[in-house]
Parts: C-alpha cells; sequence; structure tokens
C-alpha cells in the first residue's frame, strides 16, 4: 500500500526535526585526547567529560566499550562525584580514586588510593 502525501511529509517532519537524529551525548568526543587511568588489574580506563540539558556527562572507554554516564545528585557525606547509567557506575573520590562498577560482577579501582566501599 504506498504511502500518503500527509504519511509521506508526517515521515520527513519526523526525521527532519531537531534532535531526532541527535547522536548520543559524547558521541563527537575523541578518545585518543581524553584522561587515562591505570587500573587494579592492568587495564586502562579512559574518561572526557561533556554536557547535556541534565548536567555533566562522564564518557569512559574501557576494553574498547563506550560508556556516556549522566552525573547523579550529590550525596551527604565524604565528597563523591558519580556518574550511571543505572548498569554502570563510575565514582570519583578524593585522592583522584576513581572506581567503575558493572552491576555486582565488575568492580574496577583506578588511579590513586586502594579499593574501598
Amino acid at each position: 500500500m504506498p504511502l500518503s502525501r500527509l504519511q509521506i511529509a508526517a515521515l520527513s517532519f519526523a526525521l527532519l526535526a531537531p534532535g531526532a537524529l541527535a547522536a548520543p551525548p559524547g558521541a563527537d568526543i575523541d578518545m585518543r585526547e581524553a584522561s587515562r587511568f591505570k587500573c587494579a588489574g592492568g587495564e586502562e580506563m579512559a574518561i572526557a567529560f561533556t554536557s547535556d540539558a541534565a548536567g555533566s556527562v562522564a564518557v569512559v572507554a574501557l576494553e574498547g566499550g563506550r560508556h556516556a554516564l549522566p552525573i547523579q545528585p550529590l550525596e551527604p557525606g565524604p565528597v563523591r562525584i558519580t556518574w550511571s547509567d543505572g548498569a554502570r557506575t563510575l565514582v570519583w573520590s578524593a585522592g583522584v580514586q576513581l572506581m567503575w562498577m558493572e552491576g555486582h560482577e565488575r568492580h574496577l579501582s583506578c588511579g590513586r588510593g586502594g579499593h574501598s566501599h
């Protein structure tokens, strides 16, 4: 069944509307220029920062994967900044300690300092 002119116009508008084809936050970042941190298991984590309408976004490259994690609200207590997409979490704490978590299966400690929860 052929599309009507109205259907073609609506489809064209949807495809050309601002944001319809928007790339995810950090997609345009060249990770070769990112900050790099050695992790306890020998892995290397690259991190770059950008922002979107909601705030800061940490773009993390680790073992061939690339993840854009939005910043989370600050919590009371020791200074910690957290970025998370719900499945993966990056936590910065004083002393340039970075912790990467993917669910319950994987934790990496990177930068200076030891791994602690």
